[in-house]
């Protein structure tokens, strides 16, 4: 399935409405101007470098602070939608064996396909072509002169 350029970028915003999710494909991965949200990485980079001056060291701490209360809020929601939903180690370990297991499953099976295709293989080197038509060629004369030796 191939997807238009309007899939990747959203197509055109409707002026004074929103798009709906459906509609809007993948666009969140898209930025405006020719370098695709590099310039934006850029400026953040600046602003925060410059935002360095603007606090206190005091104040410097207590955003670092509140960060590590964030990343500890959202840590605690991650366990809390495991919890939810059911999600443990044990079943997730489970899953990543059984994923495993079916590649080497499937690796097994595809080197029984080369193992099958292997005898074919050689067939196709055309020294061994042009050994196998003379062969054929002499076997066949041998048999139709045997056959005519018999058969008068």
């Amino acid at each position: 399935m191939k997807a238009g350029e309007g899939f990747w970028r959203g197509g055109e915003k409707r002026a004074g409405s929103s798009v709906p999710l459906e509609e809007a494909g993948l666009s969140f991965f898209s930025f405006p101007g020719t370098e695709d949200g590099e310039d934006i990485k850029v400026e953040f980079k600046e602003r925060l470098a410059a935002a360095e001056d603007l606090f206190t060291a005091r104040e410097r701490e207590e955003v670092v602070a509140e960060a590590s209360e964030i990343f500890k809020y959202s840590a605690n929601l991650v366990r809390e939608l495991d919890e939810l939903l059911a999600t443990s180690q044990e079943k997730l370990a489970a899953v990543e064996a059984a994923e495993k297991d079916k590649e080497k499953a499937e690796e097994v099976e595809r080197a029984m396909v080369r193992v099958q295709r292997r005898p074919r293989a050689w067939l196709r080197r055309p020294e061994v072509t042009g050994m196998v038509v003379a062969l054929s060629c002499v076997a066949w004369f041998a048999l139709y002169h045997m056959s005519a030796s018999i058969m008068p």
